[in-house]
């Protein structure tokens, strides 16, 4: 059965040495009042202390307190200045016909007094001192909620920033890691480091999103992006934790899906999610997701994602709580292995601004299946990847595994070809003579076994027409020879299989006009001058170095001041200018900038690089003049977008 949560009522505590006085306030506050409030009672007032203690122990809410003036053992406002450090927020009310005004001054100032009444009091006077005293009350808890959630708002900005700028730094050098001279294995590490750091900012981005769904701004993007390719990262990511384990994880993707129009970042978000908590849960078996279509009209598609395993389950009457924020299935659930209760609440939230839905199918001890489904534009006329059903007039594809065929086959139908898979290495050489004579044969092998590899060097040395692939896992010892000199890493992409097939076959991934139009962008580069103002070294090399690459020069800086001086003495086309500095911020320095009308710099584009994802802070940057933001850590391509946009080269 659902648990209700009751408010806990106000309460007032009345104090009084006359027991008739203390009746007649009972009787008058109930009556005018009915159950609006709880009631407290005391004689005198060290009673009255013990009852605020314990009253506060048990985390109870003191709203208003009535005291006598004359009391035995401790004076009305000597009880109210010592109930004032204990209690600050009550409203304290003097009850007395004796009060001197010296005594009530010093309640005034000691116990910031709220109101003195007289004995006897009316009734209305009664009515109308705590209706004020609770909307006085209620206008202060107001005031409290707000400055909290300002406070959280600034506490989250400041996080955001002192994590995004040191990441920023590291995605930053290692995509100018992956532009060097690289051994492929090198390559490899580097982007698995690279997709481990996107994958650390989708969890710091975990704990802003919860801060924005409980605001109601959480919002996503709309463009386009490759499904395969967005699920395949995260399959390569999370294979580490699969592979411990000794569990088998695959995706099985439907083929010719179409380049999809949406947030690829939230889908990947949720894709994340669910497979980090199957893998979580799963010792044996396996983990696996399938991508499909649901339905499909001209202008948009809806496609259904099941994450299945074989782990441990979830009870029937446990569901419920799943989709809750800061909820898991139990207690030990935490203690055993780990995680916040954020990751299925934020999805929850993601799929119903995507249109869908999202829920579980599970047997206790057996497995579970969660789904999820959303809604997506898509580009009628562009495909994920290029066909290579030309190729097979010329080539044959033979596969030998012991791993899932099916999404193997599902990956070569991806790019219009037909291969033979097997998983009897005997049975892959009858198919290489069978076919090597006919066509040249692209022999991908994926055996462990140390006697199929050395007797199929052997086998393969008199065959000219035979290309070999050896299938790696990262980290396998391997060494090139002349029979495998070529390899492809594991957990296997299509984009891969594509990036291969495009050299084997010469195929050109840019065709010459492309190749010209690049050239022609670099030179409308070269003459365009950025200055980058950044106080931190690291953050200043990423962005001079990337934007380099691609023709345009620059001039680093450290702070705001120093960005006005060099304004004054050079010309410059464009500034990048980080928000956060010492001496004067980005911000301050933009609105400078903007002021001095008279001067040409006035009107230059200024492109705000921020670690700061918060939506105060994003229109805090525009209503200081800034044109556009884009947020640390950013990707070298959505840089060069935006400088290519403002500075209008096409």
């Amino acid at each position: 059965m659902e648990q209700k949560i009751f408010k806990q009522k106000k309460i007032i505590l009345c104090v009084d040495d006359e027991k008739i006085i203390l009746n007649s306030l009972r009787t008058q506050l109930k009556l005018l009042f009915q159950n609006e409030f709880e009631y407290e009672f005391a004689e005198n007032g060290p009673e009255a202390l013990s009852i605020i203690e314990e009253l506060k122990s048990e985390e109870k809410e003191i709203s208003i307190i009535f005291s006598d003036y004359i009391m035995p053992k401790m004076k009305g406002d000597e009880f109210l200045t010592k109930a004032h450090e204990m209690i600050p927020d009550a409203k304290k009310i003097l009850l007395s016909g004796q009060a001197t005004l010296e005594s009530v001054q010093f309640a005034i100032n000691e116990a910031k007094l709220f109101k003195y009444l007289s004995k006897p009091w009316e009734e209305n006077d009664l009515l109308q001192t705590v209706q004020l005293a609770n909307l006085e009350s209620t206008k202060q808890e107001a005031e409290k909620a707000i400055a909290s959630a300002l406070a959280k708002s600034q506490f989250l900005a400041n996080m955001s920033h002192e994590i995004r700028t040191p990441l920023n730094g590291v995605i930053g050098m290692l995509q100018l890691l992956n532009s060097t001279e690289l051994s492929e294995e090198q390559k490899r590490f580097s982007s698995i480091a690279t997709i481990s750091s996107e994958n650390l900012l989708s969890l710091i981005n975990d704990i802003l999103d919860f801060s924005k769904i409980d605001s109601g701004k959480l919002q996503i993007e709309e463009i386009p992006f490759n499904i395969r390719e967005i699920t395949e990262e995260t399959i390569e990511i999370l294979s580490f934790k699969a592979r411990e384990k000794q569990i088998k994880f695959y995706s099985i993707i439907e083929p010719n899906l179409p380049k999809l129009l949406g947030d690829p970042v939230r889908v990947k978000q949720i894709i994340t999610n669910l497979l980090s908590n199957a893998i979580k849960f799963t010792s044996i078996g396996e983990v696996k997701i399938l991508v499909s279509t649901l339905s499909k009209t001209d202008s948009e598609i809806e496609l259904k994602f099941e994450v299945i395993d074989t782990g441990i389950g979830i009870p029937e009457s446990k569901i419920g709580k799943l989709f809750t924020a800061f909820s898991q299935v139990d207690a030990s659930t935490t203690r055993k292995f780990g995680g916040t209760g954020l990751g299925l609440a934020i999805s929850k939230e993601l799929t119903s601004i995507m249109k869908g839905e999202i829920g579980v199918i599970s047997q206790d001890g057996k497995g579970s299946n969660f789904w999820f489904t959303a809604k997506f534009g898509f580009k009628k006329d562009e495909i994920c990847y290029k066909s290579f059903a030309e190729t097979e007039k010329n080539y044959n594809f033979i596969y030998y595994t012991h791993n899932n065929q099916n999404t193997i086959t599902n990956k070569f139908n991806e790019l219009d070809l037909e291969i033979k898979i097997t998983d009897s290495y005997e049975t892959s050489k009858q198919l290489i003579l069978e076919n090597i004579k006919i066509k040249k044969t692209l022999y991908f092998f994926d055996s462990h076994l140390k006697s199929d590899y050395e007797d199929f060097i052997e086998f393969a040395k008199p065959y000219k027409n035979l290309v070999t692939i050896k299938l790696l896992a990262l980290g396998e010892k391997f060494s090139q020879n002349e029979v495998f000199k070529h390899i492809i890493f594991k957990p296997i992409r299509t984009s891969l299989i594509e990036q291969f097939l495009e050299k084997q076959t010469n195929s050109k991934t840019l065709n010459e006009n492309t190749l010209n139009s690049e050239e022609l962008k670099i030179n409308q580069r070269n003459k365009f001058k950025i200055l980058i103002v950044d106080d931190d070294m690291i953050n200043q090399t990423v962005a001079s170095k990337l934007i380099a690459k691609f023709g345009y020069k620059s001039q680093c800086i450290s702070d705001g001041i120093e960005a006005i001086e060099e304004l004054e003495n050079n010309n410059y086309d464009l500034i990048l200018m980080d928000c956060n500095m010492p001496e004067m911020d980005g911000w301050e320095a933009t609105k400078t900038i903007r002021s001095r009308t008279e001067k040409a710099y006035s009107k230059i584009p200024i492109l705000a690089l921020t670690a700061d994802a918060m939506d105060f802070e994003r229109r805090k940057s525009f209503n200081a003049g800034m044109n556009e933001i884009i947020t640390k850590p950013f990707k070298s391509e959505q840089l060069i977008e935006q400088l290519d946009k403002f500075l209008e080269v096409k």
